[in-house]
């Protein structure tokens, strides 16, 4: 259990509610959050390979464009899911695969493609409220997320070489990076009382 933060508000899933009240009630962070997904979603990408004379190099960069393109989820949706990583500190996506052949009703087989090859499925966000703890190695390294389901049953064990794993500074090389509206927290909560109070 990773315990860098000394405000009991902001430890475990009641600081993780606590993050999303500040973002989805504050009209000056939500604006913010809300300017940067925007923003991101309105930029364009591509893959380019290391040697544009290569034609093998340019074969690889069009097949992983190609599996850009080939997602349950669209590219600027994945990126937007990947931005809570900015409200949390840290978030983790795990890589699922297919098998590219054509249209099909198996979600592990449908692709716009038939050449049997293997693209990405997904990269499945994992809630950072369901972070039970995490799994370390000798070196100080997280090695794996520990998951308790929202719907309840068996814990779920994450192994992060399995996923994208974003967080917002490497401090201390702390799984959980850091909220970038860590600071606002006591400006936010006094704002709240005293809007209540004077509500009253």
């Amino acid at each position: 259990y990773v315990r860098e933060e000394w405000l009991p508000q902001l430890i475990g899933r009641k600081g993780m509610l606590v993050l999303k009240e500040m973002r989805d009630n504050d009209p000056v962070i939500g604006a913010i959050f809300f300017a940067i997904e925007m923003l991101l979603r309105g930029v364009a990408f591509h893959v380019e390979g290391a040697d544009a004379k290569n034609t093998d190099d340019q074969e690889a960069a069009d097949f992983v464009e190609s599996c850009m393109g080939d997602m349950e989820q669209s590219w600027p949706g994945l990126l937007a899911e990947v931005m809570n990583f900015l409200l949390y500190g840290w978030a983790a996506h795990e890589t699922v695969y297919k098998i590219r052949k054509g249209e099909s009703d198996n979600p592990k087989f449908n692709s716009k493609y038939e050449d049997g090859l293997i693209g990405w499925r997904k990269f499945a966000g994992r809630g950072q409220e369901t972070l039970l703890h995490w799994i370390f190695n000798e070196a100080g390294d997280a090695t794996h997320l520990i998951q308790l389901l929202p719907t309840g049953g068996p814990l779920l064990q994450v192994p992060l070489d399995r996923c994208l794993h974003f967080r917002t500074t490497p401090y201390k090389n702390n799984p959980e990076g850091r909220s970038i509206i860590r600071n606002a927290y006591t400006s936010f909560y006094y704002k709240k009382v005293i809007q209540e109070i004077e509500a009253i």
